[in-house]
């Protein structure tokens, strides 16, 4: 009677094509981008199937409280919820590989460094060497705690004090923003935020009659 707990596992797993490019975009008709132009857009599918941008692979939640009453008038409660989930699967753009260009004038066919030309549908704009939902965001856990305590005083009512720790240990895992593409550093992600809100405190007064 003093006790609960709730956990459950879910292993998804999202796949579609992505076919629009930006919302209200003149060449697709509008349509939902994600990330950028620079993730899982039409020109990174051209219209296959596959995993779909934010897909999360494993998710894991708990829940658990414990109840005491201590007195006629006094009686504390002591929550926990937790969850930890894999990170999202996307497509990342890199610099495609050079090919030799019969008209580049300094194009050494024995020299793979010298060549300028790409193959067809291999633009510096849009290439994925990995094609869809290769790479995958870090994960993320989040465990925050909450302490009840109840003053009862009959027929005047019930005083409620609530002490709320959110995200205990502080993970927040992206912290820093980088560019979203950089040709000279293709392998870096474009995240301006923290996947998780900081450590903080909550204090709740509550009084019912």
């Amino acid at each position: 009677k003093n006790y609960d707990l709730q956990a459950s596992y879910t292993l998804p797993k999202a796949e579609a094509s992505v076919t629009d490019q930006f919302p209200g975009d003149e060449f697709t008709g509008g349509g939902i981008g994600q990330f950028s132009s620079a993730y899982d857009t039409w020109h990174a599918s051209d219209k296959l199937f596959g995993e779909t941008p934010w897909s999360t692979r494993h998710y894991v939640k708990v829940a658990g409280s414990a109840h005491y009453d201590l007195t006629d008038w006094y009686e504390v409660s002591f929550g926990v919820n937790a969850f930890w989930r894999t990170g999202y699967h996307y497509s990342k753009r890199q610099k495609p590989p050079k090919m030799y260009d019969p008209a580049g004038p300094n194009d050494d066919p024995d020299d793979p460094s010298s060549w300028t030309g790409f193959a067809p549908r291999r633009s510096e704009s849009f290439y994925f060497a990995d094609g869809r939902g290769s790479e995958v965001l870090p994960s993320i856990y989040q465990i925050d705690v909450s302490l009840q305590n109840a003053f009862k005083f009959g027929k005047w009512g019930t005083a409620t004090v609530v002490f709320d720790v959110n995200n205990v240990t502080d993970n927040q895992e992206i912290l820093t923003e980088a560019e979203t593409y950089n040709p000279n550093n293709p392998g870096i992600f474009g995240q301006a935020n923290a996947w998780a809100d900081p450590l903080s405190y909550e204090l709740q007064l509550k009084y019912a009659f």
